[in-house]
């Protein structure tokens, strides 16, 4: 259901504030957070570079 009404940068919200949390219980997560971050700023590139090519040929 969470993701029928999906809302991309509170996804990304949500995954930096559990892994903030969860970093605070196991240290070993830090190299995945980073490796998160990484792909979230990937992520976020591309769908930027899809809301261009989709919405301004419209426009």
């Amino acid at each position: 259901m969470y993701f029928l009404n999906f809302d991309y940068f509170k996804f990304i919200l949500d995954l930096r504030v559990l892994f903030i949390f969860l970093n605070c219980f196991n240290p070993i997560l830090t190299a995945y957070n980073v490796f998160s971050d990484f792909m979230a700023v990937l992520m976020s590139k591309i769908a930027i570079l899809m809301i261009f090519i989709i919405i301004l040929p419209m426009g």
